[in-house]
């Protein structure tokens, strides 16, 4: 898995299948991008015939930001996470790449025999390790998906997709790879035909093939599928990676203020998680209502999102200081609401005030 760039596949990847999918693994974007920072400093001494005035501009000045503040405060507090590290016991590296509501995960992991896939279920692990292909004693199996039903999508190297439920392996027919599935078992993926890489949606065996309708894509992944059938994924073009939503055939891109995008997973809210590229390394990314919120496994050297159930539990990977690959689920610690820090405003207003006066 390449966790530093967002196209290209790392040389020591250990991902090394014999058949390697058109759906690239996540992987960490981490071209230059823009830092959004804030800077406030003053530094003044007035005449004394000029304070009274000064002291009035700098009264209306500080009211008018902090009115502003209070204005904007829904967007300036943005939840904070709780943060968990999955590790599969004795492997190397682990990913998370699906979570339902009942707080399963699911993703992928290695023995010292394969790459396998694996269920958690409150700290138990159930794994995947299906046979490769006859003669090739290479063996990977990855769980991409599950939903509510406990049916879990998953791919092998020998057997390729199936669907997984009470036990029983289910492999289907679909175009290549797939990579989300929803509570009424639609399903989402990509496949190449040759002139490029296009996303698809299964509906009990109706296929429709998903591009993102730009000109100069070259092409498109279809990553995570809600309840509602709106379906993420990513598309790229001679500029670069970019998130997309579509909504029943209307599309709009996802992109992080200045840089590159990937989005893989949307939950029944429309909250849609994946990463973007910062300056170093890369880092997770939330998106509702118009508004991103970025978050970080703590000390992580990258982060990306790669699920969301209704909880807005989310599931990811990340590396760590040794970059090593780790799975995580973070749940959502609400920040305390903007009524206080309005009570508070006020009261430094009316300091303001007194001291002017």
């Amino acid at each position: 898995m390449d966790l530093e760039g967002i196209v290209c596949e790392h040389k020591d990847s250990p991902y090394k299948l014999t058949e390697k999918p058109s759906t690239p693994l996540p992987k960490f974007p981490d071209r230059p991008g823009m830092e959004n920072s804030v800077h406030f400093s003053y530094a003044s001494k007035e005449p004394e015939g000029h304070f009274r005035r000064r002291t009035n501009m700098k009264l209306k000045v500080m009211s008018s930001v902090l009115a502003g503040f209070f204005l904007c405060s829904h967007v300036a507090l943005a939840d904070s996470f709780s943060f968990v590290p999955v590790d599969l016991p004795g492997s190397s590296y682990t990913a998370v790449y699906g979570i339902n509501d009942a707080g399963q995960i699911v993703g992928t992991s290695n023995n010292a025999q394969a790459q396998i896939g694996f269920l958690e279920t409150n700290g138990v692990f159930t794994i995947f390790d299906l046979p490769g292909i006859p003669g090739d004693p290479v063996r990977a199996t990855i769980a991409w998906d599950i939903n509510n039903a406990g049916q879990i999508l998953g791919w092998s190297v020998g057997a390729g997709p199936f669907l997984y439920a009470n036990g029983v392996f289910n492999f289907i027919s679909v175009p290549s790879d797939v990579n989300g599935i929803n509570d009424i078992g639609e399903i989402v993926g990509s496949f190449n035909d040759g002139a490029g890489t296009h996303g698809f949606l299964d509906t009990n065996g109706v296929l429709t093939t998903i591009d993102f309708p730009h000109v100069g894509f070259t092409n498109t992944y279809a990553r995570g599928i809600n309840n509602a059938g709106q379906v993420v994924g990513f598309f790229d073009d001679n500029r670069g990676e970019h998130g997309f939503l579509d909504t029943n055939g209307v599309f709009t891109s996802i992109d992080f203020p200045g840089t590159f995008t990937q989005t893989y997973g949307i939950n029944d809210v429309g909250q849609i998680v994946g990463c973007f590229r910062g300056v170093i390394g890369s880092h997770g990314l939330l998106y509702s209502n118009g508004v991103f919120t970025t978050f970080d496994f703590p000390g992580a050297t990258s982060t990306c999102g790669l699920a969301i159930n209704n909880a807005g539990q989310i599931g990811g990977v990340y590396l760590d200081s040794l970059r090593r690959e780790h799975g995580f689920v973070a749940t959502p610690v609400p920040e305390p609401g903007s009524f206080p820090l309005v009570v508070t405003g006020l009261g430094v207003i009316g300091v303001l005030i007194r001291a002017a006066s």
